[in-house]
């Protein structure tokens, strides 16, 4: 049911097909804006994978670190809930989301279930920053609730990352047309290996 589409140091992407999820599932960690050409270059880099490995009429979720703050221009993709001044990072991840119609559930406060919004906690404290983040289809918007975890462990030796959590409820695509596909392939196969047979036949009646 699951096949890599393409991988990369900072990014996988499987394909999940069963008779009930249906979806590309993309992981990434995104380098962290460094006020050059490097942030927009991977971006941009990632950009053209997730075009590649796209795949019309299904679904993409995308998870991980994008290393970018959000919620200071909200969007359809990108709400105002709990808002962080957009920077380099968070503006490159916004031209994903667009591209894509993929939304980020932790920034709308009819999806946020409340808690820490941090998802960062820097090395020497301070104040966290929201960079983690689940995006989902836009048809999957439909009673989905998101919320941080800090009760997982993440098995670091001090708190680092908090965990997103997502739960949605929506109704699965049809899974019927993918197997009526496979079997059609399977009886052009059969029909020239009979087509194959009959021409064998017909010769041996020849000789």
């Amino acid at each position: 049911h699951v096949t890599v589409l393409g991988y990369d140091p900072r990014y996988l992407a499987v394909a999940i097909r069963s008779p009930t999820l249906t979806c590309n599932l993309v992981c990434f960690h995104a380098p962290s804006p460094t006020g050059d050409e490097t942030c927009a270059n991977w971006w941009d880099t990632f950009a053209k994978f997730l075009r590649r490995v796209g795949t019309p009429g299904i679904p993409m979720v995308l998870m991980g670190d994008a290393n970018g703050k959000v919620g200071s221009r909200p969007t359809q993709e990108v709400g105002d809930c709990n808002p962080e001044d957009e920077d380099e990072g968070g503006t490159e991840f916004h031209k994903v989301l667009h591209e894509h119609s993929i939304w980020l559930p932790s920034t709308f406060s009819s999806c946020w279930a409340g808690g820490l919004s941090a998802t960062w906690i820097p090395p020497a404290g301070g104040q966290g920053h929201r960079i983690d983040h689940m995006a989902l289809p836009a048809n999957w918007r439909r009673a989905a609730v998101t919320a941080t975890n800090s009760s997982i462990d993440i098995l670091t030796a001090r708190i680092d990352h908090v965990p997103v959590m997502v739960q949605a409820t929506f109704l699965p695509e049809p899974y019927a047309p993918l197997l009526q596909r496979r079997r059609k392939i399977c009886n052009v196969e059969v029909e020239m290996k009979y087509e194959k047979r009959g021409i064998i036949e017909k010769e041996k009646e020849k000789i």
